[in-house]
């Protein structure tokens, strides 16, 4: 009976470990931006930052269908939330992609600029050259920001 008890104390104890250090893998997010667009499509800018308190910035321009002119205090889950969901879509993996395609004038285009506590950061941008899973992780992005938004 011991040696179960010792067995299923060190399995537990090893998966609290395995816990703790995914936890530490998660950089805190200190700003966090994404612009995309086109001139014909229009162009959204989604902004969370922790200034002295966490805030939200949401605007369109151009011809976007949807107009936002969002400035708001979000709550600091909402920066612990945003950190997780970069860490999940593995954003570091776009660090250093800076790539055109094209010479069209109104192609689509993004830019991503995430700086963490810990003084690391994240940048990548691109006109009509995309890195890989963006149309997948950039709804991703924007279904939490636009949740979040309408959250307050």
């Amino acid at each position: 009976m011991k040696k179960i008890a010792i067995v299923l104390i060190s399995i537990f104890l090893l998966v609290s470990c395995q816990k703790q250090e995914e936890v530490e893998k998660v950089k805190q997010v200190n700003y966090f931006e994404f612009n995309y667009g086109s001139e014909l499509e229009g162009y959204y800018e989604y902004i969370l930052k922790e200034d002295q308190y966490p805030r939200l910035i949401i605007k369109s321009s151009g011809e976007a269908p949807i107009k936002y002119d969002i400035d708001r205090y979000v709550k600091t889950k909402d920066m612990k939330d945003l950190s997780n969901l970069v860490y999940e879509l593995d954003l570091a993996s776009w660090n250093n992609f800076h790539e055109r395609g094209g010479n069209e004038t109104t192609g689509k285009s993004f830019n991503l600029r995430i700086a963490f506590k810990d003084n690391s950061y994240i940048g990548a941008s691109g006109f009509m050259k995309f890195p890989s899973g963006f149309e997948e992780k950039s709804e991703k992005i924007k279904e939490f920001l636009d949740k979040l938004s309408k959250k307050l």
